[in-house]
């Protein structure tokens, strides 16, 4: 398995969104609250590498959100 490196890449909300995955929401005292986390794209359950590819895009957008 390889590493993630930590060379600079785009962020990857446009990576769920090109896949129809909205981030979740939920009503807080009747307004929606949406949050950062998005559902997973079913074809990374099948397919190992490209499962690896979106976690490392997701870890190196994490990383970048928290100024590591």
């Amino acid at each position: 398995m390889r590493r993630c490196t930590s060379r600079r890449m785009r962020g990857n909300v446009e990576d769920f969104e090109r896949e129809g995955l909205p981030a979740f929401e939920y009503l807080r005292r009747g307004k929606v609250v949406r949050l950062s986390y998005r559902q997973a794209p079913e074809a990374l359950f099948e397919d190992p590498e490209l499962a690896q590819e979106w976690a490392c895009r997701s870890l190196q957008a994490a990383r970048r959100g928290r100024g590591a």
